[in-house]
Order: C-alpha cells, then structure tokens, then sequence
C-alpha cells in the first residue's frame, strides 16, 4: 500500500477535493501525487494540473496508474508551463503562422496564450474537457506519440472557437 505522507499534503488534497467528489477517486489521487511528489522529491504546487492528469487514470491499479501518470507528465505535459513560459511563445508562433488574424486580434487584446491556454497544457485538457472527450484526445494523442500534438489541439481548439 501507498503511504499518504508529503509536506504539501494540505494542497494536493485542496486540489484533488475541486475535482472530483468521489472518495475512491481523492484516495487514489492523493495516494499518487504524494508519492510522485516524495518520489521525485519535487514540491506540489497549487492548480499545476497535476491532479486533474491523474483523474482519468484511477480505474487503473495504483501501479499501472503511477506508470501512466508519470509517463503523461515526463513526455507529454509541456515543461514550464507557467505565465510567459516557453510553451505559450510557441503556441502563439503556431497561431500566428495558421491564423495571423486571430493572433493579431488576441495580441490587441493583450491576451497572451499563457492566460488562456494554461490550464489545457498543464492538465491535458482535463481541466477543461469532459472525461468522455479526454479519452478520445488521449487514445489519438498517445498513439501518435508526440509530444508537440497537444500544442496543435490547442490551436484547433482556439480557431474553431473563433
């Protein structure tokens, strides 16, 4: 059995308790990202979609469950995702090229991909998607196998929201 012991145990259970209201569910999720967190030896920061990465992932045993949730967060969830991070200078390159209008328009708005786009990189769109669709993007994204689709679902999801 997993121990349930992190000094930042009070967040990861503050985060785990917004997303869902399942008891079997928050055990398994603060059971993993605690030992995640012990494991690697790395703090857990509020809302870093961490724990929203995890929720499809709890029919799966702890074990199979800790394998994909750290897999999803080593190759697939972008690093430094964060305001004016790297990711977002991309994504608006991506946008830019594909729709200079919409970008254009989003830059006189000085709305940056950072304060929009955020939480769908961090948490593989399951912050904002329901579960039935996280599935779909997951399935065709894991089987392509690249990291960079997840800025390309962004941008799909943007200009078709135009």
């Amino acid at each position: 059995d997993i121990p349930i012991e992190h000094k930042d145990l009070d967040i990861i259970t503050e985060d785990v308790l917004e997303i869902t209201q399942m008891p079997a569910q928050q055990k398994k999720m603060i059971k993993i990202l605690s030992y995640y967190c012990t494991a690697r030896n790395t703090r857990y920061k509020a809302e870093c979609g961490w724990a929203e990465v995890s929720l499809p992932l709890t029919s799966l045993s702890y074990g199979d469950m800790y394998a994909c949730f750290y897999a999803l967060l080593s190759k697939f969830v972008p690093r430094n995702c964060k305001a004016d991070g790297k990711p977002f200078h991309l994504f608006r390159l991506l946008l830019l090229y594909h729709d200079p209008e919409l970008c254009a328009f989003l830059d006189t708005k000085k709305c940056s991909p950072d304060l929009y786009a955020q939480r769908w990189f961090r948490s593989l769109y399951v912050g904002k998607c329901k579960l039935p669709v996280v599935r779909e993007i997951w399935t065709r994204y894991l089987f392509q196998g690249d990291p960079f689709l997840v800025f390309y679902l962004g941008l799909v999801i943007l200009v078709n929201a135009r």
